[in-house]
């Protein structure tokens, strides 16, 4: 099997002037994340940034 590789942003904390903050986003993220390592092993390479990780740089990085 070949390496799965998944990029993934979860954001919560959005500023009071774009949007509502959520409640569930990072932790959908490190479920998914937890479920892809459980099931991939080493062939899976996830990553994920989280908040105020999520900044335009590492998103377009990431994909």
């Amino acid at each position: 099997m070949g390496t799965i590789y998944a990029f993934m942003a979860g954001v919560n904390a959005y500023p009071p002037h774009i949007a509502t903050p959520l409640s569930g986003c990072v932790n959908d993220v490190r479920a998914a994340r937890e479920l892809l390592e459980e099931r991939g092993g080493h062939a899976v390479a996830v990553r994920a940034v989280l908040d105020g990780e999520a900044t335009p740089r590492p998103v377009e990085e990431g994909v």
